[in-house]
């Protein structure tokens, strides 16, 4: 009810049983950290939770790599333009005014992959492997 956005997510059945997924767990947090239990990056926005779809990863990750965390925007101005920016957790990016809908797309995708893959990099040797290359393979054009 008061997040409708997981109502078609699931859990795999190994973790039903939650001893299963407590040597998950224990494989895979690190003590002292804050993160979230996240299933939407290693499997580029999948619905389930799983040993081969998550990761502990920062709030801030969790949220740019969720559909409700990255917000694009494509406008037809005044001049009869389209102005094409991105919106992540409230702060805009402006990323330029174009003369057709598909270059303010492509635009929009170029600079949304060069963002992530930017977060990438400033990631390496702070998160796993298999997540650090999630990131860079993620997928901006089916994720939008």
């Amino acid at each position: 009810k008061y997040k409708p956005y997981y109502r078609n997510v699931k859990v795999c059945e190994e973790w039903y049983n939650f001893s299963n997924f407590k040597i998950w767990y224990d494989e895979h947090f690190v003590l002292g950290t804050k993160v979230d239990l996240d299933k939407d990056l290693v499997s580029n926005g999948g619905n389930i939770y799983s040993p081969e779809s998550c990761a502990f990863i920062t709030h801030f990750l969790n949220t740019v790599f969720e559909n409700r965390g990255m917000k694009n925007n494509i406008v037809k101005n005044k001049s009869k333009k389209y102005s094409a920016s991105m919106s992540i957790l409230n702060k805009n990016m402006i990323i330029g005014e174009f003369e057709t809908e598909k270059e303010a797309i492509n635009a929009l995708f170029q600079y949304k992959k060069k963002y992530i893959t930017d977060i990438a990099e400033k990631s390496r040797n702070k998160v796993p492997d298999y997540v650090y290359q999630a990131m860079l393979n993620w997928d901006v054009k089916n994720a939008a």
